[in-house]
């Protein structure tokens, strides 16, 4: 959801014109679309992961440019969620599988809860 560019830009036409289907890896983006970081806070102890492209998520989107930004996202993500009455993680998934070129949604956890 957060990411988009590189599909649209660079997979979408081969996978219309292969009929490819896609595995998106972490379509929670690491978290950041759980719901656990909609005040822009960074909760302590969290385990710094950077996606396949060398991105920090939390660098990039908890910046001192990029903080506000954020919360205005995640804060309308939480909106919508909120207004089809499930969690902002389940709207985040349900978008992603959803997709028609979306195969596979590869979850990784670092913690049960």
């Amino acid at each position: 959801m957060l990411k988009r560019e590189r599909f649209e830009k660079e997979f979408k036409t081969l996978v219309e014109y292969r009929g490819y289907g896609l595995t998106c890896w972490s379509p929670l983006a690491i978290g950041l679309l759980t719901g656990r970081y909609n005040d822009g806070s960074i909760p302590e102890g969290r385990v710094k992961n950077t996606m396949e492209d060398g991105d920090d998520y939390f660098d990039e989107w908890f910046s001192e440019e990029g903080k506000k930004e954020t919360i205005r996202v995640l804060s309308g993500l939480a909106d919508i969620a909120k207004d089809l009455n499930v969690t902002q993680a389940q709207l985040a998934l349900a978008w992603v599988i959803a997709h028609e070129d979306t195969n596979v949604a590869l979850l990784g956890f670092s913690r049960l809860s």
